[in-house]
């Protein structure tokens, strides 16, 4: 017989929250009121503040002394640091993914949301901004994903959601060019379906030396 896991209260106000922040309904540097939210969810403070902290570890929110939590703001130090994070992932997943002979897999994934991306490069909207920035990640973190390595993507799944807000924001705010940024994945993938490795890790490293402002 199987054993159906009970979802906590804290998981539950942990996704509800964190889909708020990345769904902007909650915008960036917003201020969450804990007691309206618990108010509004029929439920304690207790598990609105541990759902809280987590997303606090995990770089979604940020508390102040005498203000509370905030949904984080994102300038040029975080953004280099979430870049620079996601070179370090993304290189060392394609070593891996050398060693474990996943390469003409990877090159499958990666042509379907180049493919995806190209669909989508002429529209213009909100949603549009959302699902782009969704499919570009998707791209990027397919190095990781390929590996099936549950230790790695236990690793790695909060700094996605991070990842996302910080993609998102720059898609929204500077104008990221739709077709650059295909041209640079489709760069990544030629280097790689050519096994050219220093290539793979040159083109990476270009994709991720975005500035803001």
């Amino acid at each position: 017989m199987s054993v159906l896991k009970k979802i906590s209260i804290k998981d539950q106000v942990y996704d509800l929250i964190k889909g708020r922040i990345l769904d902007q309904t909650y915008q960036l540097g917003e201020k969450i009121n804990m007691l309206e939210l618990a108010k509004e969810l029929e439920i304690s403070n207790s598990p609105v503040r541990e759902a809280l902290s987590i997303l606090e570890s995990e770089g979604l929110v940020t508390f102040t002394p005498h203000a509370g939590p905030r949904v984080v703001e994102i300038d040029q130090s975080l953004f280099n640091e979430v870049q620079d994070t996601a070179k370090i992932l993304l290189v060392g997943s394609y070593e891996q993914c050398i060693k474990k002979n996943l390469i003409p897999d990877l090159i499958t994934l990666m042509r379907d949301f180049i493919a995806q991306q190209k669909n989508l490069s002429k529209e213009h909207s909100i949603e549009s901004d959302y699902r782009f920035a969704q499919i570009a990640i998707e791209f990027d973190v397919s190095l990781i994903k390929i590996l099936r390595n549950t230790t790695l993507e236990r690793l790695y799944a909060a700094f996605f959601n991070l990842l996302f807000l910080v993609v998102l924001y720059d898609h929204q705010n500077y104008d990221v060019d739709r077709d650059e940024n295909i041209l640079e994945h489709e760069q990544i993938l030629r280097a790689i379906q050519e096994g050219n490795h220093d290539d793979v890790k040159k083109y990476i490293e270009l994709h991720f030396s975005r500035s803001i402002g």
